[in-house]
């Protein structure tokens, strides 16, 4: 198994192998979000294929609840 920065052409095979219709955990927008630097999109790929996702937000939750100083891992997904 191979973990890497997810790149742009990632996001079609990702939307077609593993489908995410969450609103802001959506691939488009976790590379979005990459690109702006606030966060990095981890892809565990398998014999060429996506088995996974991981975001982690180095801005922190955005709840109000948790602190804001500390990364946050979202869209865990295997």
């Amino acid at each position: 198994m191979e973990i890497a920065v997810c790149r742009a052409e990632d996001i079609a095979v990702l939307e077609r192998l593993m489908p995410s219709y969450s609103v802001d955990g959506n691939h488009r927008a976790r590379f979005a979000r990459q690109q702006a630097g606030v966060s990095s999109c981890l892809i565990p790929w398998l014999d060429g294929r996506p088995v996974g996702h991981a975001e982690v937000r180095w801005t922190g939750c955005e709840a109000p609840e948790v602190p804001s100083d500390r990364p946050e891992i979202n869209g865990l997904f295997v």
